[in-house]
C-alpha cells in the first residue's frame, strides 16, 4: 500500500469553471488550501480499485501523521473501513464467521 499527500484548493478557472485543485497558484501561500492525504485501500467486495482520501488537514504533518495512521490500520488486518456498508450486512459477516460452540454451558 502506498499514499500521498498534497496541498489543494477550491478556486475555479475563470474559463472552463472547473476546481483547479494542485494547479491553483495561490497554494504557495500559506493560508491558502489545504493538505489532503489519499492512498490506495484494498479492492473493494466488487473487485475494483479504491482510492481513499482523508482531510482537509492545516498542515502537511498532520495529513502525513494520518496518512501514516491509515496505512497502519490497513496492514493491520488487511482491510480498510468499507463506509457504505450498512449494519445489516455487517452484523450478518460477523455471526457467519464467529466459531460455533458446541452448545455446552460450564
Amino acid at each position: 500500500m502506498k499514499g500521498t499527500t498534497v496541498k489543494r484548493c477550491a478556486c475555479r478557472d475563470p474559463e472552463t469553471h472547473k476546481q483547479l485543485g494542485t494547479r491553483c497558484p495561490k497554494l504557495k501561500g500559506k493560508n491558502h488550501g489545504a493538505w489532503w492525504a489519499r492512498y490506495d485501500a484494498p479492492p473493494g467486495a466488487d473487485g475494483k480499485r479504491r482510492r481513499a482520501a482523508i482531510g482537509p488537514f492545516r498542515t502537511k504533518t498532520l495529513a502525513d501523521d494520518a496518512l501514516a495512521t491509515a496505512l497502519a490500520k490497513i496492514g493491520y488486518d488487511g482491510q480498510a473501513a468499507d463506509h457504505t456498508l450498512k449494519v445489516g450486512p455487517y452484523l450478518s459477516g460477523w455471526v457467519a464467521a464467529k466459531p460455533r460452540s458446541t452448545g455446552r454451558f460450564r
